[in-house]
């Protein structure tokens, strides 16, 4: 009898090891769904920057933003919500002024709607106004692009022009942790004609961040190519800059091998004084020096040298 009652201690002890192996095997489960459930909560809420006026409206500054709304129209409404709210007395409410009377929201694309007040706005702070908000709700993910409309119309620049759609990409980011300041500048630039053999002037306007030197603005512009029907481009799209300096008047320009590749149908010249006469709008800088991988290449299309120093070719510009 003491044999069996010890037997039946024994099969009673292992039944109760593999029963609480089991519910903790159960209780990890369920700690590592609800870290998993914490885990994703705590992404969706991650941080996101909204971009307000500084006092004098000259500038934008960064500010940083944790959302609470679901979904991305919920995230839309909360954060055009945030422009009219700055959390600092220091900075601008962004829609001062105006409002944001609706929005639409499609294939990544938001469609805001402006009062009429919003034409009151200076040309300078209207374009910051614009790159707060862009900069703003393409932080939300499912925003890539922002469309404006005032009183129904397509929303034009000071010229008269439709700004049409725009991306965080439209304006020129810094992507260090310091604070940004953006100011507006007004490039002059030069594109091809439609026979691709002179030069034409286009103007540009520009938020840019302060960090970044104005030369590699113009750069970036050039290889973008014109936004218009009228100018065509010079420089091919896909080259790669590799470092943008000004030393003594002279800015010196380093690409990639793309650079020597020439996609449009353009003269040489065209295509080289495109970039020289632009930067050379720039007080800062005199001529122009392009290397290829750090290198003076003997001749762009093996007609234009690129030896030394070019300084602006006005001969090809077509008035």
């Amino acid at each position: 009898m003491k044999r069996q009652e010890t037997g039946g201690n024994f099969i009673g002890l292992f039944l109760r090891l593999v029963l609480c192996g089991m519910i903790c095997l159960f209780l990890a489960g369920c700690r590592k769904s609800a870290a998993g459930q914490s885990g994703a909560g705590a992404q969706q809420d991650a941080p996101e920057q909204i971009w307000y006026l500084n006092g004098d409206r000259t500038s934008l500054l960064p500010v940083e933003f944790t959302p609470t709304a679901e979904g991305t129209e919920g995230r839309i409404s909360e954060v055009l919500n945030a422009l009219k709210n700055p959390p600092d007395p220091k900075l601008a409410a962004v829609t001062d002024g105006f409002t944001v009377t609706s929005f639409v929201l499609g294939d990544g694309q938001v469609t805001l709607q402006l009062s009429g007040d919003y034409a009151l706005l200076d040309p300078t702070t209207e374009v910051l106004t614009r790159a707060a908000i862009v900069s703003s709700l393409t932080e939300i993910d499912g925003v890539d692009a922002a469309a404006f409309y005032l009183a129904g119309e397509p929303l034009t620049d000071e010229n008269g022009r439709a700004v049409g759609v725009m991306t965080a990409d439209s304006f020129i980011n810094n992507s260090g942790s310091e604070i940004q300041n953006y100011e507006k500048t007004r490039l002059h630039l030069y594109f091809a004609d439609s026979g691709g053999e002179h030069l034409v002037h286009a103007y540009r306007n520009k938020i840019y961040n302060s960090n970044v030197s104005l030369e590699r603005v113009v750069v970036e512009e050039v290889l973008k190519g014109p936004n218009s029907e009228v100018v065509f481009p010079t420089l091919n799209p896909d080259a790669r800059i590799v470092s943008v300096t000004t030393r003594d008047g002279v800015c010196y320009v380093n690409f990639d091998q793309a650079f020597l590749s020439e996609p449009y149908s353009v003269t040489p010249q065209v295509a080289v004084y495109s970039l020289v006469n632009s930067l050379t709008e720039l007080a800062s800088v005199d001529s122009v020096q392009i290397t290829v991988d750090g290198k003076p290449t003997a001749k762009f299309m093996e007609t234009v040298s690129l030896q030394s120093p070019l300084r602006s070719n006005p001969g090809l510009v077509e008035n």
